[in-house]
């Protein structure tokens, strides 16, 4: 999804599917954020928040994700990203955790579309991903 330059409609112009598809839906897409999606499926013991799935869009052209995850193994892929949502080179992110009461923990985004958690903390209830934003590397 990107960019398309607006067309100039002119009266008795007639709009055709692909013209829709490229100018409202693509367009308000890229300007507005694409729908939420759920990952397809959680590894090595990470599993969805209850309440607060992992969910995963795009808003122009950063990657954006919200959600809480349930801790499986840190330094493990808890889920991976499908083409068109992956960074196009690694990338660490600090986010929020209850990890050993210090808070914070990494989130490792690879080329490969992995999204691995990280947390020297230990034992931790939740994972946070809300306002987790990947700039411009899609």
């Amino acid at each position: 999804m990107s960019w398309t330059v607006p067309k100039t409609w002119n009266v008795g112009d007639i709009g055709t599917a692909a013209d829709l598809n490229a100018y409202v839906r693509d367009n308000s897409n890229f300007l507005y954020g694409t729908p939420w999606q759920n990952p397809s499926a959680y590894e090595n013991g990470w599993t969805a928040y209850s309440g607060q799935p992992p969910q995963y869009r795009l808003s122009g052209t950063d990657l954006q994700l919200s959600g809480l995850l349930v801790p499986g193994t840190f330094g493990a892929v808890a889920f991976v990203l499908p083409t068109g949502f992956i960074p196009s080179a690694p990338c660490q992110l600090l986010v929020c955790t209850d990890a050993g009461g210090n808070g914070i923990g990494r989130l490792i985004f690879g080329t490969d579309g992995s999204v691995v958690p990280w947390s020297g903390g230990g034992g931790t209830a939740w994972f946070a991903l809300n306002g987790v934003r990947v700039p411009a590397l899609i």
